[in-house]
């Protein structure tokens, strides 16, 4: 389900403008830069005599043919009604907003089309023109113009429903595929029939004299077609056809049905409208783009498939996996090469993305091999109730769930089946018992496999795998397991490998763009030359045009602030990042005493190790303005075998004991490897009792330098209270949130969801949300919550409701102010996890309930609400190495809202951090409703400012700071269970996720007012890398 980020320059508006506040009789004088108003949400309908319902059907005379971006032509009858609305309606305001009308700016010369007056974009909000501040440089980026002939009949192209079946019975529909029939196997049937080796055609002449003779198939369901099938009157038939030809000698193989059924005609002229900002993104145009990116992957598909078939390719959705480019991980993993492909619409035009990936897949072996190599041994007796301990079989079977093996049967003769883990037994074959179909009496595992192959099992005191769901429960013998080729890990990439994947994963921008050009001229992969499904549907690929060259901009990053007390009180970014020497951090917490816990032998980490630690985090703490009673801990070494969440007690209470007062802070080393004793750690401090806790790595901190040390104060200062550093004063769009008169909070949002699999569906969603305390949006708390699997945040109202609150206290208690000064004016929204498709359900959803939050508190602020993600394949590189960093990516700051951004919806990229390793990715923000109408200038520069405002970095980040705080609370949810007393799934319950609920633990009171979540950064980089 992991950042680094910067920016540079911004600039006012021509113009500003007085926003009155909500709150009635109650006007402010701050002045902040707006944009025009956006027209109310509405839905509206839209038909030219050119596209009138009357102009449809066969008889409508044929039109001159065109590629999108050439000369206007006549457009095509469309079948049925043409329309332009927006599905569902926009959220009330809390009240009628007004708003000022302002000069404006001037545009850039590159493509800025605005979009037609009457178009409501999905999200709501409307593209405004692009921003002007900072300055101008050029970037590539990887993307390639796609032209697509739409002005002719046979564009309307039938959508096919398939299913196939066995004789007369149901046997294969592609949206359930059984064992039996493996998926290449489905699109050998799709091809035989479209190759015209089925029972009869389904092109008529026409169709194959002018080439158009080429289906497009997901692979499951569904099929397009450039001409309509010849299905018969009813539109639906039926072809009963083999896998293969019969050969000489052989049996006659078996027969499959492939239904063929008429749903629905898509027409593309619906992707011209929207690219010429006369449509929004509606129903059409999603089936439009379905359509078009399986067409796009076919040719890949057909000339890969010979090597699917071999298990040398591996298709995901819009992804190629090739073992071409894998390499070792080490025992048990190995990492692929991938390569992305969607078709985006762009302003003015379609475009071609591709991009390259890497996926973590697990090495094809025996199971056992695979389960000894995690617990690091070579024993198989470690594989035992007997030889295992508790937390190493709760590690394992963490790490076995949902992992896809290969089961030989206990009948010999009968075929290999796949399954997806999802448990361990607590007890051998030899002692675990089951009552075999159609019998009355127990026998075990063991017996069971002896008495069907004649042949005992070698292992018969490991523990099984549990496979299946409810009553379908199989429990399997590992030794009859095995991980097959493609294997591909869907959760956290182990510690141990996620330097080497890191390493693999990292390409420098011009290795990544001469790869990325390299598979598209390479045969086997993406090259879209000469294909003949393309042909068929008339779409052309320009992929010597790739990359592109697009206009960009580099923004102007903010000063940040100090504490006076040190020789350094402001410090200006540069490249990204920028330096604490000689600082002190803005407001320094306190240690009143402390603990340091050791979960290493001494000969690992020594007494040395140990004062050097002690002495060097002391003086750094001292430098940093971090206020420390009493320097020396009370320090203890512990077995991590044991119970972690005992052992701190037992040592926080002596420490208590000695001092007068319970510690204040828990320093924890821990060994590589030691995940299990962290969350252990964190359960304890941040749950159960309520006390900062810090871990590090022992490998690490041992004999680190005062620079280490210095970056763990980062952590530790907030989770004491403290603030690290704000934005300076300098900063214009700093001082317009934080005027007193026109106060604002703003907050972040996430959701995390469970790796896709059976072995999952029993798994909840986790939410979050954090919200700024302060006038200087530096210091955070955060709620999270257990839900079922939806993207919305079904408690919303709740969690920003209390969030507010909290505002409001912080505000009227610590900052002094008045309730009236307190109450936020202004409410910006960022919210992560969300996907294009799912806008105006965040829209219709989210918002109200942010809303009524606002309504239950009686307060009114305007909101503007940011959808902002990095799950997308856009890469910029620089076009003149004069603008690229040292690492040769793009400088901190660029952002690009032009091309290549939706053409009617307010979106922009800005790659806010300096890079680090490989290809920097920028983060996408999509601005879906904003009661503040701000000016683009305003979001661009405040998203910047916020990614500078991650109080463990003194580098901007890759996503603003209550964003990332937001995900980091997400990935933190495991820490919220008992480590030793994990929730136990019911797959046969009404309400699945309910243990989960029952065993989450909230935040304890003491933690939750202190910003726990400050985390290391090296994670969210493996995150990151691994984000495809």
């Amino acid at each position: 389900m992991a950042k680094g980020k910067k920016r540079q320059g911004k600039q006012k508006a021509s113009e500003e403008a007085s926003s009155t506040s909500n709150r009635a009789g109650q006007s402010s004088s701050t002045q902040l830069p707006v944009s025009t108003p956006q027209p109310a949400a509405a839905s509206v309908s839209s038909s030219t005599p050119t596209e009138s319902p009357a102009a449809a059907g066969p008889t409508s005379p044929p039109a001159r043919r065109s590629a999108w971006g050439a000369a206007a032509s006549r457009p095509v009858a469309l079948v049925g009604n043409v329309s332009v609305s927006k599905t569902g309606s926009q959220p009330q305001s809390l009240t009628a907003p007004t708003t000022t009308p302002v000069t404006a700016a001037p545009a850039p010369t590159t493509n800025t089309r605005q979009p037609a007056s009457h178009v409501v974009p999905l999200g709501g909000f409307k593209r405004t023109k692009p921003g002007t501040g900072g300055r101008l440089i050029k970037v590539k980026v990887n993307f390639t113009p796609v032209n697509i002939e739409v002005d002719r009949q046979v564009r309307q192209d039938p959508r096919i429903r398939l299913d196939i079946r066995k004789g007369d019975a149901l046997y294969h529909q592609y949206d359930d595929i059984t064992p039996s029939l493996k998926p290449a196997a489905s699109w050998v049937l799709i091809d035989r029939l479209q190759l015209g080796e089925g029972p009869e055609s389904i092109f008529d002449e026409r169709a194959i004299r002018s080439k158009k003779n080429r289906v497009a198939y997901d692979g499951k369901k569904i099929l397009f077609a450039p001409r309509p099938l010849l299905l018969g009157e009813n539109n639906s038939k039926s072809f009963n056809m083999p896998l293969h030809t019969a050969q000489a000698g052989q049996p006659a193989p078996r027969l499959y049905t492939v239904k063929l059924t008429k749903t629905a005609e898509v027409n593309p002229e619906t992707l011209k409208r929207l690219i010429q900002g006369q449509q929004s993104s509606d129903e059409s145009v999603l089936s439009a783009m379905t359509a078009l990116n399986i067409i796009i992957r076919m040719k890949s598909m057909s000339d890969c498939r010979k090597a699917i078939a071999e298990q040398k390719i591996f298709s995901q959705g819009r992804f190629f996996f090739s073992e071409r480019g894998k390499a070792s991980l080490g025992p048990g993993y190995e990492v692929w090469r991938g390569y992305f492909q969607s078709i985006r619409p762009g302003i003015g035009r379609m475009y071609l993305n591709v991009d390259t990936s890497a996926a973590v897949v697990y090495t094809p072996g025996p199971l056992i091999s695979l389960c000894l190599q995690f617990l690091g041994t070579r024993d198989p007796n470690s594989l035992t109730i007997e030889g295992i301990t508790r937390t190493g079989w709760i590690r394992l079977q963490e790490f076995l769930r949902g992992v896809k093996v290969a089961i030989t049967p206990a009948t010999p003769g009968r075929p290999t089946r796949t399954a997806v883990i999802t448990s361990l037994t607590t007890r051998g074959a030899a002692a675990e018992t089951f009552v075999p179909r159609g019998q009355t009496n127990s026998m075990t595992i063991a017996q069971y496999f002896l008495a069907a192959a004649n042949v005992a099992l070698r292992y018969s005191n490991i523990v099984c795998i549990e496979v299946g769901q409810g009553d379908s429960i199989s429990k399997i013998p590992m030794e009859k397991c095995s991980i097959p080729p493609g294997c591909f890990m869907r959760k956290e990439i182990p510690e141990k490998i996620q330097r080497d994947f890191i390493k693999f994963a990292s390409q420098r921008p011009d290795e990544r763009l001469a790869n990325i050009q390299q598979c598209l001229a390479l045969q086997g992969t993406l090259d879209h030359r000469d294909s003949e499904y393309l042909n068929a549907f008339d779409i052309e690929v320009d992929s010597d045009a790739m990359p592109i060259t697009i206009n960009a901009r580099v923004l102007k990053p903010p000063s940040l602030q100090y504490s006076s007390a040190g020789k350094q009180t402001v410090v200006t970014p540069k490249s990204g990042a920028w330096n604490m020497l000689d600082a002190k951090f803005w407001k320094g917490g306190m240690i009143t005493h402390w603990v340091m816990v050791i979960y290493a032998s001494t000969a690992q980490f020594t007494t040395k190790d140990v004062n050097d630690a002690v002495n060097t985090l002391m003086n750094e703490c001292k430098k940093l303005g971090i206020a420390v009673q009493d320097p020396k801990p009370l320090i203890k070494y512990c077995n991590g075998q044991g119970d972690v969440g005992n052992d701190l007690q037992k040592i926080g209470s002596e420490a208590g004991n000695q001092k007068g007062t319970t510690p204040n802070l828990i320093l924890v080393v821990i060994p590589a490897g030691g995940g299990t004793i962290y969350k252990q750690v964190k359960f304890f401090g941040d749950v159960r009792v309520g006390v900062a806790t810090q871990c590090v790595k022992s490998p690490t901190c041992k004999g680190a330098n005062s620079q280490y040390w210095a970056n763990v104060c980062l952590k530790i200062n907030p989770k004491l209270g403290g603030i690290n550093f704000i934005p300076h004063s300098s900063s214009l769009t700093f001082s317009a949130i934080s005027d007193p008169r026109t106060s604002t909070v703003i907050m972040g949002a996430d959701v995390m969801h469970p790796a896709p699999g059976p072995a999952m569906k029993t798994m909840p969603s986790y939410s979050s949300v954090v919200a700024s305390m302060d006038s200087f949006v530096a210091r955070y708390m955060a709620l999270l919550r257990v839900q079922r699997r939806q993207e919305i945040i079904s408690d919303l109202d709740q969690m920003a409701k209390k969030l507010l609150m909290y505002h409001l206290e912080y505000k009227t208690k610590i900052e002094g102010k008045s309730r009236e000064q307190a109450e936020p004016k202004r409410l910006i929204f960022y919210r992560d996890g969300v996907s294009e498709g799912e806008y105006q359900q965040v829209l219709e959803k989210e918002i109200p309930l942010l809303k009524q939050a606002c309504v239950d508190l009686k307060i009114y602020p305007k909101i503007t609400f940011i959808v902002v993600g990095k799950r997308h394949h856009a890469r910029f590189f620089p076009n003149d190495k004069r603008d690229a960093d040292r690492s040769g990516n793009c400088p901190a700051g660029t952002v690009i809202d032009t091309e290549i951004c939706h053409p009617t919806e307010d979106d922009f990229y800005l790659q806010s951090h300096a890079g680090i390793l490989g290809t920097s990715r920028s983060a996408h923000y999509t601005r879906i409703y904003d009661e503040n109408n701000f000016d683009v200038n305003f979001v661009q520069d405040l998203s910047f400012l916020l990614c500078h405002l991650h109080a463990r970095s003194t580098r901007s980040v890759s996503l603003p700071a209550p964003v990332y705080y937001a995900d980091l609370v997400c990935t933190r949810a495991q820490n919220h269970y008992d480590p030793l007393a994990p929730p136990k799934p019911d797959p046969q319950s009404d309400d699945p996720i309910k243990p989960y609920r029952d065993a989450f633990k909230e935040t304890n009171a003491l933690q939750l007012k202190r910003m726990y979540f400050m985390v290391g950064l090296i994670s969210c980089v493996a995150c990151e890398a691994a984000d495809k």
